[in-house]
């Protein structure tokens, strides 16, 4: 019998999050927030066996690289209490 999961996490500033932060940690990156110059370094952990960025065919060349995506997404977003963005975990069967 399969077992179904679906999992949304939303990260937030109004609680610390960062969305640098948390791609760092998927991905297995070091990422640098260049708001708070913190370093995110991931790279010595467990269990990521190919982390890879991809953008659709015509976007612009910095959609590849994951320390400008993540720069972008997290400048993108100004107020103090937004969401900064949403992590989905789907069990497929």
């Amino acid at each position: 019998m399969a077992i179904h999961h679906t999992r949304i996490k939303t990260y937030s500033r109004a609680k610390g999050h960062s969305a640098i932060a948390a791609a760092a940690y998927r991905g297995g990156y070091l990422l640098i927030d260049p708001k708070s110059d913190a370093r995110h370094d991931y790279r010595g952990r467990a269990g990521i066996i190919q982390s890879r960025c991809l953008a659709p065919p015509g976007s612009p060349a910095w959609a590849d690289d994951p320390q400008a995506l993540w720069a972008a997404a997290e400048a993108a977003e100004r107020r103090c209490n937004s969401t900064v963005c949403r992590d989905f975990a789907i069990a497929l069967p």
